[in-house]
C-alpha cells in the first residue's frame, strides 16, 4: 500500500449506515445519550446508570410481567469503605461523625409533646398527630433548637420517628 492511501478521508455515512456501525464498539454503546434513551424506554429513572454503579438496583412495582417495573437503587455497594481505609493509609483525614445521632425519647405523651414543643419547631398539632395511636412508623421533619431560644438558637435539622407497635400510643 501506498503511504497517501493511509490518509484518505473515510466518505460520510448516510443516517441509516450510522445506526448500524454505531453500535459496533462497546464505547457507542455506552454514550450518555444511549443510556438515557435506553433507561426512558423502560420507565427507569434518569439517574440509573450512576446508581447502578453505586447501588445494588432493586426491580419494584412490578405490575405485570409485561412491566419489568423500576429500578431503584436498593443498598450500597459500599465501595466507599475500602477507598476511605486507603485515603487513611496514605494521607492525613479527618472524619465528621456529626451527621447521625440516635436519641431514645421516653416518656408519658403529654411529657414528650411539652419537652419536644419546647425544643423543635414542629407544630403542635403534627406533634400530637406523631405521638398518637397508630401501629405504623411515623416521621416528623423539624429542627432542633436550644431550649427556649426559638427560632434564632438552631442547633441541626432532626426527624422525629415514632415507633409503636400494635396500636398503642408512640409514648
Amino acid at each position: 500500500g501506498s503511504a497517501s492511501a493511509r490518509w484518505k478521508v473515510r466518505p460520510p455515512l448516510s443516517a441509516e449506515r450510522r445506526e448500524a456501525v454505531r453500535d459496533r464498539s462497546r464505547r457507542d454503546r455506552r454514550r450518555t445519550a444511549v443510556l438515557r434513551a435506553r433507561t426512558a424506554a423502560r420507565g427507569g429513572i434518569t439517574t440509573e446508570a450512576w446508581h447502578a454503579k453505586r447501588f445494588e438496583m432493586a426491580t419494584l412495582f412490578r405490575i405485570a410481567r409485561r412491566y419489568d417495573g423500576m429500578r431503584l437503587p436498593w443498598r450500597a455497594s459500599d465501595r466507599a469503605p475500602s477507598s476511605a481505609v486507603r485515603a487513611c493509609a496514605e494521607r492525613c483525614t479527618i472524619h465528621d461523625a456529626s451527621y447521625l445521632r440516635m436519641l431514645l425519647l421516653q416518656g408519658a405523651g403529654d411529657g414528650l409533646l411539652s419537652v419536644l414543643g419546647q425544643v423543635t419547631d414542629a407544630p403542635r398539632a403534627a406533634l400530637r398527630r406523631l405521638l398518637g395511636e397508630g401501629g405504623a412508623a411515623r416521621e416528623l421533619p423539624c429542627t432542633l433548637h436550644q431550649l427556649g431560644a426559638w427560632p434564632l438558637g438552631a442547633i441541626a435539622p432532626v426527624r422525629l420517628l415514632c415507633l409503636a407497635g400494635g396500636g398503642e400510643p408512640c409514648a
